[in-house]
């Protein structure tokens, strides 16, 4: 294996055996020279030929580590080209997920009964994308009004390859969830605001209560909303004495709303600003799973097949209760 490990020699390591073999200096004397280890040296002296016909930025001639699966991986990379081909954008998340799901086929299954315990690391997407000689490129802006010359400007200035990708169009849209728990672990029921007028006449999952305005997000009114019908509902009881830690947003600090806690038997615990991710213990052990396996849940339908396209060839976006 030859493995150019420093930059400042990829331009020179096709000339060193040239200068070797005609000059008549020694493998020793020219790795000195040059600052390189004389087995290096020797190596590319054994490999000329081949180095004379490779690209300049190819860092080994090794093709590395062959694939362990490798009906899955072609299968996987088919399953990339018929995405990218649809103008569909691929994402490594999306790529690991529908791995995850091939290797659950009966075929593979049965070929390959070990593939149960792989695990489908960042390192086992790296060797694959690798493998495949795939790249990955980064979204552009989709607010911004593009001029309708883009693509051809884009190329003169970048000298760059575009990938156009079918999206929904609503990259920018966004809900607010409601999530709460008590010190013992009982979950609150969660509570989705979707930025429309009215709430969507659909069948959403049991145990979620569905909110709308037209910021899609917490206010005086929806936090009023929340104390009466989600906070009460804490103890079939009544309202013992109870402590609720709030941080500094100011949908929570209006005197209503305090006022209506003060009423409800509940002391106010209030998180300084800058301090949420430290002293919010939702913020600290529950939001990050939740906003991942939201994201899990999305990327797992755009992988789906079962889309429905607008006139403009977007994806049509799910429904609210999806």
């Amino acid at each position: 294996m030859v493995v150019i490990g420093n930059k400042k020699n990829k331009k020179t390591r096709n000339r060193l055996p040239q200068k070797n073999e005609d000059n008549g200096i020694n493998i020793r004397g020219t790795a000195k020279r040059f600052d390189i280890q004389p087995k290096q040296l020797r190596d590319w002296k054994n490999k000329k030929g081949t180095l004379l016909t490779t690209a300049p930025h190819v860092a080994k001639l090794h093709p590395g580590k062959p694939a362990r699966y490798p009906k899955l991986e072609d299968d996987l990379f088919a399953w990339i080209s018929e995405k990218r081909a649809n103008g569909n954008a691929v994402t490594r998340k999306l790529i690991t997920n529908k791995a995850i799901s091939l290797s659950k086929s009966p075929e593979l299954l049965a070929n390959n009964p070990d593939i149960v315990g792989f695990k489908f690391s960042n390192k086992w997407l790296e060797g694959f994308l690798g493998r495949y000689d795939l790249s990955e490129r980064r979204r552009t802006t989709v607010a911004q009004q593009l001029p309708s010359d883009l693509i051809e400007k884009q190329n003169i200035f970048l000298r760059a390859k575009t990938v156009n990708i079918h999206t929904t169009g609503h990259e920018r849209s966004s809900f607010t969830v409601i999530l709460a728990c008590m010190a013992d672990g009982t979950k609150l029921p969660a509570v989705c605001i979707f930025k429309l007028k009215n709430i969507p006449k659909e069948n959403f999952p049991h145990g979620i209560y569905i909110r709308a305005n037209e910021k899609g997000w917490v206010n005086e009114q929806e936090m009023l909303w929340w104390v009466e019908n989600v906070w009460t509902s804490r103890n079939r009881f009544g309202n013992p004495r109870s402590m609720l830690v709030l941080d500094s947003f100011r949908g929570h600090i209006v005197n209503s709303v305090k006022n209506r806690l003060v009423k409800k038997n509940t002391n106010i615990a209030m998180i300084p600003g800058s301090c949420t991710s430290k002293l919010q213990p939702l913020d600290v052990a529950i939001n990050k799973s939740f906003k991942s396996k939201v994201k899990d849940r999305y990327n797992n339908w755009m992988i789906s097949n079962i889309h429905a396209f607008t006139p403009a060839e977007k994806i049509k976006r799910p429904s609210y209760s999806t």
